[in-house]
C-alpha cells in the first residue's frame, strides 16, 4: 500500500532502516521518476545514534535489497542538529525540502 503517493519501494526500505538502524528521523530527498512516474532512485537520509557510521552505512546497503536504487546519507543526532541549521549546508537544505518519513 503506498502512503501519501509514495512508492513502495520507498516504504519498503524505510521499514527496513527502521529495523536495521533503529534511526531518530528518516527524510526522503531527491527522489527521481521515471517518464511514467515510477520511482527510478532515490536518497534517505538518516539520522541515527551510532559510534561507526561507515559500519552502519555498510550494513544498510548490505542488508537491504531493492529492485530500485537507493543512497543513504548518515547523520548522527549531534552532526544533525549542528548541521540542519547551518544556511547553505545539505543538511539544512534537506530539512527545508526534504519529506519526514519516520521520526522517532
Amino acid at each position: 500500500m503506498e502512503e501519501q503517493g509514495l512508492g513502495e519501494q520507498i516504504l519498503q526500505v524505510c521499514a527496513e532502516v527502521r529495523r536495521l538502524a533503529r534511526p531518530e528521523k528518516v527524510i526522503l530527498f531527491n527522489r527521481k521518476l521515471t517518464l511514467s512516474g515510477k520511482t527510478a532512485s532515490f536518497k534517505l537520509v538518516v539520522v541515527a545514534d551510532t559510534a561507526d557510521k561507515r559500519r552502519l552505512e555498510k550494513e544498510l546497503y548490505l542488508a537491504i535489497d531493492s529492485p530500485v536504487p537507493f543512497d543513504v546519507v548518515l547523520y548522527t543526532p549531534g552532526e544533525w542538529a549542528q548541521l540542519a541549521g547551518e544556511r547553505g549546508s545539505f543538511a539544512a537544505k534537506v530539512r527545508r525540502m526534504g519529506k519526514v518519513l519516520y521520526e522517532a
